[in-house]
């Protein structure tokens, strides 16, 4: 993640997502934040850190194949509690962590552990977010009705 500011952040890397920075800044539409991990982590321990906000031990670095569901408080469960739907698209870790019958409206895991191909998970992850934007776009602009509002998470590749 490194340790700097958002103006240390290439401008290539800048306002890339118009869609999610929108729905982002509407009011109960969704909700974006910054999260920094200090290494050494792998996808488990992160996801563990940024959904609970508990700090992941070493041990956890060992139970990143087959971990086993989340079963304390996090952010999923209380969007869920809160009638808020999640769309769920990228790094199947994390539907290994939470169910998605339990956690997600939606969701489109991919595997993600194929250090021999970096880049079929983002082209997944980039289908399905062009699939569910226009979604979230017509419910916010008067169109099809999305209920109680809906946040969109994805993990993405390449140490999530």
């Amino acid at each position: 993640s490194g340790s700097g500011s958002s103006s240390n952040v290439s401008a290539a890397y800048r306002n890339q997502m118009p869609a999610v920075q929108r729905l982002a800044a509407e009011a109960g539409h969704g909700l974006l934040l910054r999260f920094e991990a200090d290494p050494p982590t792998t996808t488990m321990q992160r996801i563990k850190g940024l959904t609970t906000g508990s700090l992941p031990t070493f041990v956890d670095a060992g139970s990143n194949f087959g971990a086993a569901e989340i079963r304390e408080d996090n952010v999923l469960l209380q969007a869920h509690t809160q009638g808020r739907r999640v769309v769920f698209m990228g790094d199947s870790t994390w539907t290994e962590l939470f169910p998605p019958a339990q956690h997600f409206a939606r969701a489109y895991p991919y595997p993600a552990f194929n250090v021999m191909d970096l880049h079929s998970l983002d082209r997944h992850v980039h289908h399905w977010l062009q699939v569910e934007l226009p979604l979230a776009n017509s419910s916010t602009s008067g169109g099809k009705s999305s209920g109680n509002g809906s946040s969109s998470s994805s993990g993405g590749s390449g140490g999530s």
